[in-house]
């Protein structure tokens, strides 16, 4: 498997809501993943992001529109695995999240036991969708 370790990237303009989800993952991932912040400021950044990297979209916590940003991930990084924070609680509003794809969605404040299965689920190369929504 390499030196490598894959990095957890939270895109978003919230510090509050980025500092939160940092320490979720770094108590839960320390060893296994790198945890970083990308703001709108650093979208340029992007196309260097190398590794199989897992972005973490908080759509309440950024000025972009999903169908952009998620088509710019997916064209710079062919690997990346896209997890998506949003407040849609119904299969209507998340389904076009998938069909953009995006390959987990968890409500906008997870838990704990939440975001670690839905990461340790994308990277195992299968979709993450929270039970509240009915579906696998």
């Amino acid at each position: 498997m390499g030196n490598h370790k894959t990095t957890i990237y939270v895109l978003s303009d919230q510090q509050l809501r980025w500092k939160i989800i940092q320490n979720l993952l770094k108590t839960s991932f320390a060893d296994s993943y790198n945890v970083s912040l990308l703001g709108s400021d650093s979208f340029d950044k992007i196309s260097s992001i190398d590794f199989k990297p897992i972005f973490i979209i908080d759509f309440i916590g950024l000025n972009v529109s999903a169908k952009l940003l998620i088509d710019i991930l997916k064209k710079t990084n062919q690997n990346a695995k896209l997890i998506a924070l949003h407040l849609y609680r119904s299969a209507f509003l998340v389904k076009p999240l998938f069909e953009m794809g995006i390959d987990g969605y968890v409500y906008y404040e997870p838990t704990r036991e939440e975001l670690i299965t839905a990461v340790n689920s994308v990277m195992d190369d299968k979709n993450y969708t929270p039970t509240f929504l009915g579906t696998k």
